[in-house]
């Protein structure tokens, strides 16, 4: 299949460990284009501060730059400045040398996609690396506070990904999970990474303990009901 360019989605919640397994891919297979699909935010479709719907994606322009790379061409790649909100410029990818293209986001198996996708990845299940470490990531790309942060993941991510995000994964050709602590502890340090292990993605652990916070503020007696 000499001159087939293939491209590969990968998807999962936020803090699933896309980009760190994409970026591994990518030191093993040097010469890859990877795409990301934060990239192509378009902050005037945001409605209500809600950053993950998926309707703020611009999919004409990401659309117009896999079929151009599909093709053998290079594409013009948005850049999206995360503290200010809006897009500052484009960036030259050019066509890859390993005829590989990743796009990696929590959408990149959505229906208008798909039919771009040789092959589909999803990534659900755990996070290899310390929740404390990505939300101070976040701080940093967003300047948002970390009150402010944890506020959105449980009332807005996570919401979106069990509606939107969540029946796409179902679509994967390979799907990678992480529910056993040991295993992926063993297979992290074969890859090189480091941090603690977490058995659940990053919006489900905040999910988590936004819960555990509200049953241990209920009262007494609602509690022993709801523990019969």
């Amino acid at each position: 299949m000499e001159g087939v360019t293939i491209v590969v989605g990968v998807a999962g919640p936020s803090g699933a460990g896309k980009t760190v397994f994409t970026d591994k891919v990518a030191s093993f297979l040097p010469g890859i284009a990877i795409i990301c699909m934060d990239n192509y935010n378009d902050s005037s479709l945001v409605i209500d501060g809600n950053y993950d719907d998926p309707r703020i994606v611009d999919y004409e322009i990401l659309l117009d730059n896999i079929k151009s790379l599909r093709a053998g061409n290079s594409a013009d790649i948005p850049i999206y400045d995360f503290k200010l909100s809006r897009r500052v410029g484009y960036r030259r990818l050019e066509h890859p040398s390993t005829r590989i293209v990743i796009v990696e986001g929590i959408y990149a198996l959505c229906e208008k996609l798909r039919p771009f996708l040789d092959l589909r990845v999803s990534i659900t299940g755990g996070v290899h690396f310390d929740l404390v470490k990505r939300v101070l990531r976040d701080i940093n790309r967003s300047g948002q506070a970390p009150e402010d942060i944890i506020h959105q993941i449980s009332e807005t991510v996570y919401p979106m990904y069990k509606v939107f995000i969540e029946p796409d994964l179902a679509t994967a050709h390979i799907k990678i999970q992480g529910k056993d602590r040991s295993l992926v502890a063993d297979i992290g340090k074969k890859l090189g990474l480091e941090g603690s292990y977490i058995p659940r993605s990053y919006i489900e652990q905040i999910q988590l303990e936004k819960l555990t916070a509200e049953v241990v503020a209920l009262p007494e007696d609602l509690k022993n009901k709801l523990s019969l």
